[in-house]
């Protein structure tokens, strides 16, 4: 493993708690839900 990289990232579990599917209704609304996870894991990573 690269020397710059951390061994591990924080994890906010409660994020998202109190969600459900009808937060999501649409393919839209899932996709951008995923890039925004997606972004804050890179970004700590």
């Amino acid at each position: 493993m690269p020397a710059d990289l951390p061994n591990s990232v924080t994890v906010d579990y409660t994020d998202g708690e109190g969600e459900g599917p009808g937060d999501y209704p649409s393919l839209q609304h899932k996709i951008e839900k995923a890039v925004e996870v997606t972004r804050r894991g890179l970004e700590q990573y």
